[in-house]
């Protein structure tokens, strides 16, 4: 993929994002975003989503192909037929942790709660290829035929039961 390289002064110039200090003197070290494009728009709800969406902003995309594919897929979800769909959405992605953080975990010992969050990251997944089932106007976008195709009903149903004996032999 090609990307747009953009210098510290034009990210500057345009506000693309600002630094506020933070109002309490003893919290000086910690700054928060201020009035910029960036937080203008940020409406993410994780610490991934929002790392995720200032690349996107520190990076532009060049490719006109990935460009119109995330414009149809929010267009999808703005559909006045899809906007119980997408609330679901949020709803099931609210509930998903860190995944990539608790499989590093894996290389030590889990406890319960990585065990349980993993549980429900099954669940979710198979809500979340639901949902997507139910999309009006979703044909042809990508990421919902990956997510049609990639969550497997039957693997995560058996995941999740190995999961919840996992679990269940932990608390007995």
């Amino acid at each position: 993929m090609r990307f747009l390289h953009i210098n510290a002064d034009a990210l500057c110039s345009l506000q693309i994002f600002e630094d506020e200090s933070h109002p309490n003197m003893h919290m000086q070290a910690k700054s928060k975003e201020g009035l910029s494009l960036f937080g203008i728009l940020n409406n993410t709800r994780t610490s991934s989503g929002k790392q995720l969406f200032k690349q996107w902003f520190l990076r532009p995309i060049l490719d006109l192909g990935v460009i119109d594919e995330r414009h149809r897929t929010i267009e999808c979800f703005l559909q006045t037929d899809n906007l119980e769909n997408s609330g679901q959405l949020v709803s099931c992605l609210k509930n998903i942790k860190n995944i990539p953080k608790i499989i590093d975990n894996m290389k030590g010992n889990l406890n319960v709660k990585d065990w349980q969050s993993l549980l429900q990251f099954a669940f979710y997944c198979l809500k979340i290829r639901n949902i997507v089932r139910e999309l009006n106007h979703s044909e042809n976008i990508p990421i919902f035929t990956k997510i049609r195709e990639t969550f497997i009903v039957a693997d995560l149903k058996e995941i999740g039961s190995y999961i919840n004996d996992v679990v269940s032999s932990v608390i007995v």
